[in-house]
């Protein structure tokens, strides 16, 4: 086992939205302080294929992160230097 201050999520999709992205209304959401049954329902299901569980493995990552004690965040492995950009704020 590790401690840890903050787990890093690389992902095609950077965090978490309120609906599917790129449909209207879809807001990213900046933080979230606990994982309630609404969070989870934002979730869905995984659509892009690439992964290995989409958004519902990652808000049970975020359960045993915020268990821990630990941050958690979603970010876009996309970008050029994602750990770099967590640091700056992105």
């Amino acid at each position: 086992m590790m401690t840890g201050d903050c787990l890093v999520l690389l992902s095609d999709i950077d965090g978490l939205y309120a609906a599917p992205p790129g449909t209207p209304g879809a807001q990213r959401l900046n933080e979230v302080r606990e994982i309630t049954p609404a969070i989870e329902a934002m979730a869905g299901k995984p659509v892009s294929g690439l992964g290995s569980g989409g958004m519902i493995t990652k808000i049970e990552a975020g359960k045993i992160a915020l268990g821990a004690g630990c941050n958690m965040v979603i970010a876009s492995g996309h970008e050029r230097h994602p750990l770099r950009r967590v640091v700056d704020g992105a």
